[in-house]
């Protein structure tokens, strides 16, 4: 395989997740394309949408419907379109009604033995696919590198780079659904690839997934050695571990360990000055003795942490 080189994402400042508006947008999108019989573009704002707001009934309900009528309008339409391109000897829109049928039917062994049988005729015509993805993002092609990296991963299905870099150019380009679909496909070929844990955790935290983020940042951090990304992977931990820890204060502003985990987080960040309000907001509440004594063991633990780094502040 040549010309691997995919870019890795470690940001430490992610987007903020979207909005309502956006859950209604793809709701309204979803039931117009049931109704036109766009089944498959119903089936993908169903899915946008059940990303942002999992608990949508009535989502779920139009979904179950419009998966059903896809696998009976679809299924034997894609085996009749395998067949034709088999015939044609035209291998990508072979491998395209392949990974239609396994969409529908994940479990279809009939399909996923052609894949495995086909893959070896396709795997140069996936590798260039590939290569010209990676020429075009050079060129800032972004458009067309998508294009070529989706034949890629057509043509070679278990192609992890080619996924990776689809993901990631998705992710650059604020389309943080599908980078999360490319970064899940990724996880499904190599549970273990730290670079695929790394940027579907980001995917993740940029929908305002938080818990999820977390959760594979810590996986992330079990096999990733990156000198770069392992930093960067603590600092986003903290960073969405803070986020959970506001929202908490938002609901529970009276529960006392919400308030001192959330003082500690912000020392943990070397965030002072907000450690600073937050510890001064959480002093006007009359709590117990014990609590008011942890609440002044944090503060002179802030102190001694801003001591300490000044310490380490090179001098001017």
């Amino acid at each position: 395989m040549t010309g691997i080189a995919p870019f890795v994402l470690a940001f430490t400042l992610l987007a903020q997740p979207a909005s309502a508006t956006d859950a209604a947008t793809l709701w309204s999108q979803a039931k117009e394309a049931q109704r036109a019989g766009r089944l498959l573009d119903a089936r993908q704002s169903l899915e946008q949408l059940l990303l942002l707001d999992p608990h949508h009934k009535e989502a779920r309900k139009l979904n179950s419907r419009v998966c059903a009528e896809i696998f009976s309008a679809s299924f034997t339409a894609c085996l009749e379109r395998f067949d034709h391109a088999r015939k044609t000897g035209d291998d990508l829109a072979a491998m395209s009604a392949l990974r239609e049928i396994l969409l529908l039917d994940p479990d279809h062994k009939e399909a996923r033995a052609r894949q495995r049988a086909l893959a070896p005729k396709t795997l140069p015509a996936a590798n260039a696919a590939f290569d010209r993805g990676l020429a075009l993002s050079d060129e800032k092609n972004y458009a067309q590198a998508v294009e070529e990296y989706k034949k890629a991963v057509l043509l070679k299905p278990d192609f992890i780079e080619a996924v990776v870099n689809l993901g990631q150019l998705y992710y650059q380009e604020g389309e943080y659904n599908q980078a999360l679909r490319c970064f899940q496909e990724g996880l499904t070929i190599d549970p273990r690839d730290p670079i695929v844990l790394n940027n579907l955790a980001a995917a993740h935290d940029a929908l305002g997934h938080y818990e999820d983020a977390i959760r594979l940042w810590k996986a992330f951090l079990k096999v990733g050695k990156d000198p770069l990304l392992v930093p960067a992977a603590q600092e986003n931990i903290l960073t969405a571990e803070g986020r959970l820890l506001r929202e908490r204060l938002r609901a529970e502003p009276d529960n006392p360990e919400v308030h001192l985990a959330a003082i500690e987080n912000l020392i943990q960040q070397k965030r002072w000055e907000r450690a600073r309000q937050q510890l001064a907001r959480s002093r006007q509440h009359p709590w117990d003795e014990q609590t008011r004594a942890r609440l002044d063991a944090l503060e002179k633990k802030l102190e001694d942490a801003e001591a300490a780094a000044a310490q380490r502040r090179p001098p001017r």
